[in-house]
């Protein structure tokens, strides 16, 4: 049997052998980061920090809806540096800043995988 590439139009890749088919999911681009917004020098620290995310605003959007089970989301949605992104921000105690950039690490490596694609895409 003869083997063919075909593109879909959502990007998707399919090997297409007889019946059987594969799908292939492309890796993303993503221009996202996480940061800890620091405080003036006349505010007192009470071992809780502000998490700042931005990028995409499909990506953060996705993001959000994860972060905000075991983080608190504030609720300030801010303009990204580039068009279409946005900034969110997250409290949480500083004890937790590990936990939750290894999130944002899990998040940004299934968004690059495929996962996360928008429902109405």
């Amino acid at each position: 049997m003869n083997t063919a590439i075909i593109e879909s139009t959502t990007t998707n890749l399919m090997l297409v052998e007889g019946v059987q088919m594969a799908s292939v999911q492309p890796k993303r681009k993503l221009l996202a980061r996480a940061y800890e917004l620091t405080k003036g020098d006349g505010e007192a620290r009470d071992g809780r920090i502000l998490m700042s995310i931005e990028g995409p605003r499909d990506f953060i959007e996705w993001a959000e809806a994860d972060l905000e089970q075991d983080f608190v989301n504030v609720k300030i949605e801010e303009e990204g540096k580039n068009e279409d992104e946005i900034g969110l921000i997250f409290g949480l105690d500083r004890a937790d800043k590990s936990v939750f950039m290894a999130r944002w690490k899990q998040l940004k490596a299934a968004w690059k995988k495929g996962q996360g694609y928008p429902a109405s895409k």
